[in-house]
């Protein structure tokens, strides 16, 4: 048997108490210690707001504490700071601008009370390739196209036509050697 065990699960799936109840029944009764600890991606330096709950089981007979590391809520980060460079890259000059945008970008919790400023990013949920509505609404507020998947950053040409945003690319640079 395991020493330890984790698990998590998006706060929706385990939503329902039954579920919860019965993941920790069934750990309990395998001869595990069950703690449930929430988190944010956010308050761990993220530009994403994803928050999970965590079940952190540790074997009885070990008697073993387990401590969450501690949150950073002051050390959010957002979308545009985290990704600036990347997005100069290719020779837009105005994505220090778009940055300082999505930095100043008021943001709001589910129930529309102000949560801070600065953009985040969430999971872009498609069906058969093309964003849904609702969250091409959602990521067109937060001054980015998820329409298309580009494979580098925008060059200043394309960023001079009307009505640019730029798109969130799935291409990754290659990586430096360490004797280059």
């Amino acid at each position: 048997m395991p020493r330890s065990l984790t698990s998590w699960a998006c706060r929706r799936e385990c939503s329902r108490t039954h579920t919860r109840v019965g993941v920790l029944r069934g750990f309990r009764r395998i001869g595990y210690q069950v703690e449930i600890h929430r988190a944010n991606a956010l308050d761990f330096g993220i530009a994403q707001d994803r928050k999970r709950l965590i079940i952190v089981g540790m074997r009885e007979d070990l008697a073993v504490a387990f401590r969450m590391p501690p949150a950073f809520p002051e050390r959010r980060a957002n979308i545009g700071d985290v990704l600036v460079d990347l997005m100069a890259a290719n020779g837009w000059t105005g994505a220090h601008d778009w940055a300082s945008e999505r930095r100043e970008q008021p943001a709001f919790d589910r129930h529309g009370k102000f949560a801070g400023n600065g953009a985040t990013a969430s999971t872009i949920v498609t069906r058969r390739g093309s964003p849904r509505e609702k969250e091409a609404a959602r990521w067109e507020c937060k001054g980015v196209d998820i329409a298309g998947l580009p494979e580098r950053a925008p060059t200043a040409e394309e960023a001079s036509k009307p009505g640019f945003k730029p798109g969130l690319t799935s291409f990754w640079p290659p990586a430096q050697c360490w004797h280059c």
